[in-house]
């Protein structure tokens, strides 16, 4: 009979073989890995389009910063995405002003200090707007980093402190005397006065506004019987279900716009 510990002994290379497919299942797992940091939905397919090195080209700044929007379009709701083309229409007009070519090695200190004199001089933007913009760059920039695009750390240690800004709210006898004011020489003007006592009325959010459509328009039924008009929807922030009953004032607005909805189409 043969030996049994040599009979257990691995085949010749077999190790060999096992390191291998170690070090194949660690780069599909680097490659799930950084696919989930992007937070969008990915397939197989994505993950072994990475495995095997497709669409891991490094990036500069700005072709990463296009990237990024694009692989956000569809988990941020519309008025993120503009937030993050802010930040490079922002950066493009900071390179014409200063007459430089910005990339990832040139986001340091220096660039910290030149970019906010452009924001705050050149741009007029107040400073919880700075902040905000300084913390969304910083995000896009995180995700450059993970991804292996940017190996400039320099970034991390910008920060903007916001300042506490009182909250101005009208009474209901101010809104209601805004809400009867009559625009109807400037018909935008007398618009954006509209859309702003509509969300009043309902309290709901810009966002929600502008999604607005006419089969949101819902007729329900009191138990008594009496009929009365709800907007019947999604809202955008949360995907969650909204029912918002209107007053007289809301409805009248709805009846206003209804066949002309969405309420704020001059928006960009």
């Amino acid at each position: 009979m043969g030996n049994n510990s040599e009979s257990r002994k691995p085949k010749k290379g077999a190790l060999e073989i096992n390191d291998i497919l170690e070090m194949e299942r660690s780069k599909v797992l680097k490659a799930a890995r950084e696919l989930r940091l992007l937070e969008n939905p990915y397939s197989v397919d994505d993950i072994k389009s990475r495995y095997v090195g497709k669409g891991t080209e490094k990036k500069d700044l700005f072709s990463f910063l296009k990237f990024f929007i694009d692989l956000k379009r569809i988990s941020r709701e519309r008025k993120t995405l503009k937030e993050y083309q802010t930040i490079i229409n922002d950066l493009k007009d900071y390179e014409l002003y200063f007459n430089e070519k910005l990339s990832y090695e040139k986001i340091d200190d220096a660039f910290y200090y030149k970019y906010m004199e452009y924001l705050t001089l050149i741009s007029s933007n107040s400073i919880n707007t700075i902040a905000k913009k300084f913390s969304t760059f910083k995000t896009m920039l995180n995700a450059a980093t993970k991804l292996g695009h940017n190996t400039n750390h320099a970034y991390q240690r910008f920060k903007v402190r916001t300042i506490h800004t009182d909250k101005v709210f009208l009474s209901k006898k101010e809104l209601l005397q805004l809400y009867h004011t009559d625009f109807r020489d400037n018909y935008r003007l007398q618009k954006v006065k509209d859309v702003f006592c509509f969300g009043s009325f309902t309290g709901l959010r810009f966002s929600d506004i502008d999604a607005l459509r006419k089969e949101h328009v819902k007729t329900r039924r009191r138990g008594s019987g009496e009929k009365y008009t709800v907007l019947d929807f999604n809202e955008m922030k949360t995907k969650k279900g909204l029912c918002v009953p209107l007053n007289k004032y809301a409805l009248q607005l709805v009846n206003k716009y209804l066949d002309n909805l969405p309420l704020v189409p001059f928006i960009a």
